[in-house]
Parts: C-alpha cells; structure tokens; sequence
C-alpha cells in the first residue's frame, strides 16, 4: 500500500494498455516525481532515483501476471483475504500441490474448488501425492 503501491497500480494500467512493453521515463516521469516528492536537477532532467524507480517499476510489471491491483476503498474484509489468497495462488500457480497446501491453511476449500480443481489443471493436481 502507499505511494509505491500506487505507482505500480499506474503503471499496471499502462502497460496493459501497450501490449506489456516497458514504461520509458516520458510516460511516468511526473507521476514518479511527484509520488516520490522528487525534484529536477539543475538541467531540468529528473534525477538518477527517479530512473532507478523506472528500472524497479519495469521489473515488477515484466510479469503482468504476478501482480494483482486491489483497492481498498471498494472492498470489505472477506475481500482483502480473498484477495491476497488469489495473489499468493497467481504466484504459484506451476506448483498445485504448494496451492492446495495455502488454500487448505486459509480455510478456503470454495477457492481450491474455483482456483485449483478445474478442468485446465485436472494434469496437475491429479499428480498430488
């Protein structure tokens, strides 16, 4: 949550809407600075922090599938922890034995019915031993 929070959820949105190609410094440089309060340098160019920002925020979108954008504003807490829940499952969605264990420790047999027993994945968790 917070300000970070915040600028991957803008850059989420943007790059979806650009078929997942990394953000350059003229599509967020003022959403980064002004984020992150930074200032211009004397050339008027934004600072090194804010193209390291640029780097790290590319780094976390170049797996748009990993990232899941919640808001808190709209949602009660059934919802946050179905939420985190299916992130944690997006994250090890090649391992369907690791997602049944977090579904069962979360008490959430609806979810390994919806996210785990489906057809797609009958291969994988057939194989649970």
């Amino acid at each position: 949550s917070g300000r970070a929070a915040d600028l991957i959820a803008y850059g989420f949105k943007r790059t979806r809407k650009k078929d997942n190609k990394p953000l350059t410094m003229e599509e967020v440089e003022k959403k980064i600075m002004s984020t992150f309060e930074l200032k211009y340098d004397p050339s008027g160019k934004p600072p090194d922090k804010a193209y390291d920002l640029l780097d790290q925020l590319n780094s976390i979108l170049h797996d748009p599938m990993l990232v899941t954008v919640f808001s808190l504003q709209q949602a009660d807490t059934m919802d946050i922890d179905k939420a985190l829940l299916h992130a944690l499952l997006k994250a090890e969605r090649s391992h369907p034995e690791s997602q049944l264990q977090l579904a069962l420790a979360w008490n959430r047999s609806d979810i390994a019915r919806q996210e785990i027993f489906t057809a797609e994945n009958r291969k994988e968790w057939q194989q649970i031993n």
